[in-house]
């Protein structure tokens, strides 16, 4: 790799960290921080990056922050050995699933919304039915209920998951870059790249489960 293809490497991974500051701090003053990580990123976009989200700002939902890794990880993977560990037909089998359970989600939250989904009222309903009213009666509260912990435990698991493929696909993404722009070994990501698959297949598996 010449020293035009390093430098041009050097900027792009400071493109990606300006705009993901940019995105994070939508203001004027992350225009400049966005604009001062461009030639000094490697020590620069760590320390914006990781100071604490103000309260009140718009977090990234996780399945946009995975399309938006898996975009630039399959560029930078692109034309090179690399593309063994992403590629377009990896990152768009991963997108299925991910848009699969994103929607899910969404219909599940959806529902969560309702009043009769409500944990405190559903188990308030339990006590209340349990106190004055008959066995028929108490059956359906206890099933609303069950109804309710289940959707809230649908949505916390699919949360959660979505939560660490973006973890992964990220962390993917940067060492793609890193190691194009540095050009060394790929054998540091082999374990994010087992850990990613496996945490997509069982996924998968549990979303074919359910129809």
């Amino acid at each position: 790799m010449n020293l035009l293809n390093l430098v041009v490497l050097y900027l792009l991974m400071g493109l990606v960290c300006a705009v993901a500051i940019r995105r994070r701090e939508p203001e004027r003053g992350g225009l400049w921080a966005a604009v001062v990580a461009v030639p000094l990123w490697p020590l620069w976009a760590p320390f914006v990056l990781a100071e604490e989200r103000p309260k009140g700002a718009v977090v990234e939902l996780p399945s946009a922050r995975i399309e938006v890794a898996l975009r630039e990880g399959v560029q930078a993977a692109d034309g090179t050995a690399l593309d063994v560990m992403l590629n377009g037909a990896a990152s768009e089998r991963i997108s299925r699933t991910v848009r699969r359970v994103a929607a899910r989600l969404s219909e599940v939250r959806t529902l969560l919304a309702r009043p009769e989904f409500d944990l405190l009222s559903a188990r308030k309903r339990v006590e209340q039915t349990q106190a004055r009213d008959g066995a028929r009666a108490l059956a359906t509260a206890r099933l609303q209920l069950a109804n309710a912990e289940r959707l809230h435990a649908m949505a916390t698991r699919d949360e959660q998951a979505l939560d660490e493929l973006a973890d992964l696909t990220e962390a993917l993404r940067t060492q793609l870059l890193m190691i194009r722009l540095s050009g060394s070994s790929a054998d540091a990501i082999g374990d994010i790249v087992s850990d990613l698959w496996t945490r997509l297949e069982a996924l998968h598996e549990t979303m074919d489960r359910a129809g």
